[in-house]
């Protein structure tokens, strides 16, 4: 009833746009599509050492960080279940996910299971997400549904390079095999 009498919607993504299009009937020439922004003052590239120092990595090691609710669909357990893979492959990576949620003690239950709790940091809630992320060398997002991810856009600002689930507007930020994966 409400959607009938709205003129124009507005909608984070384009993927988003065809979705509501889709799914409610809403006419798609009345979405329209406005991006997220990101605040440059805030994101931008700085010292990596400095960051890792604050948060006690090393430069050794490979960094591989998310930010976001501990949430179902956020799908943190399969970033955990990829680190299980490379440090059975020997290979010197630290995950750090920035964040809380419901699932934070099942995250770290699976990260028990997995032995890989040496090179898991869970982070909690921070205020300084901007510092952190000038920490790793690889931002990842792992979710099942998104609109329009922040994260991702933050982690480019900061010069971070992105690997991503293929979901919302993930792909109309990370252009495959140049910005991203």
């Amino acid at each position: 009833w409400a959607w009938r009498r709205v003129d124009q919607v507005l909608s984070v993504s384009s993927k988003l746009s065809e979705r509501m299009s889709r799914e409610i009937g809403f006419p798609s020439n009345r979405i329209r599509t406005i991006r997220n922004g990101v605040d440059l003052h805030r994101f931008h590239p700085r010292h990596t050492g400095e960051a890792r120092r604050r948060i006690d990595l090393g430069s050794e090691q490979v960094v591989i960080g998310t930010v976001g609710r501990l949430v179902p669909v956020k799908n943190q357990r399969m970033l955990l279940d990829a680190t299980g893979r490379l440090v059975r492959r020997g290979l010197p990576v630290v995950t750090v996910l920035v964040g809380d949620g419901s699932l934070r003690r099942e995250l770290e239950s699976h990260s028990e299971r997995l032995g890989i709790v040496p090179f898991v940091r869970f982070l909690g809630e921070r205020s300084d997400v901007e510092e952190v992320m000038a920490a790793f060398d690889v931002f990842t997002l792992t979710s099942v549904t998104e609109g329009l991810s922040n994260t991702i856009q933050e982690a480019m600002a900061t010069g971070v390079p992105v690997v991503a689930t293929r979901v919302g507007g993930a792909d109309e930020l990370v252009d495959d095999g140049c910005t991203g994966l």
